[in-house]
């Protein structure tokens, strides 16, 4: 097979991605989406570091006259790693690579040394040394930090990167706590509420029969936190359209496709038999072209992108249950309340990913929107571009407060409570906590935003997670989430 005809997975920081032909991954490169600090693999089971495609990165240079480069550089290098919490090091390649060996570090921890771009998971770069072991050593010096944080200082990741030179840690160290506060001028909080509230994304993974791979979003929201291990809650309405894509057969899927690419075309034609002509067309050409279509969830904290999985919707509430595979495991997380009718005029704040942040607000912005999203060829304008983040703009995954206050809790038929509120939400909002703003509930979810009624002004609606009591202990497990 020539080298034009290659195909690889690559691989960072534990997510596999691909199959990419050269020359996908030469246009990836040039967007900044594939680089050196990759791995790639043809069969998915032997990897080897990007640098080593030549195709892609050129040769690689020889180390200038010294007899023992790999000596020299195990004994020059200093590494700097992530451990509970805590950024340690400098170490030589040598201990960094014995920590692996013992256990003493996980695979997954961040590890960086100066001429990196930012930290990568060890196990990415050491895979020979990965020891099954997990540590439980807790330092001392990560018992200090949590009483640095209590006291209200600032975050020593963000601490260290202004006064050591290095990447920024604050969205990767994640503190390990329930949220009891809404001071988001906190750094503490900040990084609390950022690492439990996340932008949910339902897409299709459309592989065409030329190996051609693509990524199309159909659905958007929000969701958070509620355990360690990893539960999220969010609406059955963000879910819904995923559900029924992972319900349909291999056929329907792609009929399921083939009549969103006809309706999103929303073409003027004089009569029905000339609609169902076209509609005919798409679906004959989707059928041809693609291979397979897998429906996913990607759920995004800040910078920090994670799969998950619908673990259960409920018929009688507008709420469904994420599994985020893999938290991390010092994940922060929300306490539930337990009453449903909070008096009137109680402080609130809604947390969420309005749709409204996607748009772009100036001319430059637009063109790199409409730059990034370009597709030169007719599948990928009727399938999408192989990375679905390109559709939004940077600022979309950052979460987005508004402040208000409880109007009215009404009971509605069915004993559903629904609590009408002044903090205004959009739509992709949905599915997101409505938390107390201050007093001794600070921070503790009051309802799930739902709802956003337009008459002569908008109403803003969230349903009580109080009355979902019994259902949430059943399905994630009683005793696991915190009710106050």
């Amino acid at each position: 097979m020539s080298s034009a005809d290659r195909s690889y997975l690559i691989r960072l920081r534990g997510r596999t991605r691909g199959p990419f032909t050269l020359s996908q991954l030469r246009q990836m490169k040039s967007r900044g989406q594939f680089s050196k600090l990759h791995q790639v693999s043809e069969d998915g089971t032997n990897w080897q570091p990007a640098a080593e495609l030549t195709e892609i990165f050129g040769e690689r240079k020889p180390a200038a006259s010294q007899p023992e480069p790999e000596k020299a550089t195990t004994e020059t290098v200093e590494w700097h790693y992530v451990l509970d919490r805590q950024r340690l090091g400098p170490v030589s390649e040598l201990e960094l690579r014995e920590h692996l060996r013992s256990g003493r570090i996980a695979a997954t921890a961040l590890v960086w040394h100066k001429g990196l771009p930012d930290w990568i998971e060890a196990g990415e770069v050491f895979p020979g040394e990965v020891s099954e072991k997990r540590s439980l050593v807790v330092p001392a010096a990560v018992v200090a930090l949590f009483v640095a944080a209590a006291a209200g200082v600032t975050g020593f990741g963000l601490w260290y990167s202004q006064n050591q030179g290095t990447p920024d840690l604050t969205n990767l160290i994640r503190p390990a706590a329930e949220i009891r506060s809404m001071d988001l001028a906190n750094d503490t909080t900040q990084q609390q509420v950022r690492a439990a509230t996340g932008m949910v994304v339902c897409y299709a993974e459309i592989l065409q029969k030329t190996g051609e791979r693509h990524e199309r979003p159909f659905g958007t929201g929000t969701c958070f936190m509620v355990t360690r291990d990893g539960y999220a809650i969010t609406n059955r309405h963000v879910v819904e359209d995923h559900k029924e894509w992972v319900d349909a057969s291999d056929e329907g899927r792609v009929l399921r496709l083939a009549d969103t690419i006809y309706h999103e075309a929303d073409l003027t034609m004089d009569s029905s038999d000339e609609q169902e002509e076209f509609r005919g067309l798409i679906r004959e050409l989707t059928a041809q072209t693609v291979g397979s279509i897998v429906p996913k969830i990607n759920v995004y904290f800040g910078t920090d992108s994670r799969f998950a999985t619908v673990k259960h919707v409920s018929r009688k509430y507008d709420m469904a249950i994420l599994k985020i595979e893999d938290p991390p495991t010092n994940q922060a997380y929300f306490t539930l309340s337990a009453e449903s009718v909070p008096p009137k005029s109680t402080q609130v704040i809604a947390l969420g990913f309005p749709g409204t942040s996607r748009y772009a607000v100036t001319a430059d912005e637009a063109a790199l929107l409409a730059s990034r999203a370009s597709r030169s060829s007719l599948p990928e304008k009727l399938f999408g571009n192989d990375d679905h983040r390109t559709v939004f703009k940077s600022s979309a995954f950052d979460y987005v407060q508004t402040p208000g206050e409880v109007s009215v809790v009404q009971k509605e038929a069915g004993e559903i409570y629904n609590i009408q509120h002044t903090a205004a939400i959009r739509q992709g909002n949905s599915g997101g906590p409505l938390v107390f703003r201050s007093g001794p509930s600070s921070g503790t979810v009051i309802g799930i935003n739902t709802l956003l009624l337009i008459h002569d002004a908008p109403v803003f609606v969230a349903f009580s997670v109080a009355q979902m009591r019994e259902e949430l202990d059943r399905v994630i497990g009683p005793g696991k989430l915190t009710w106050r």
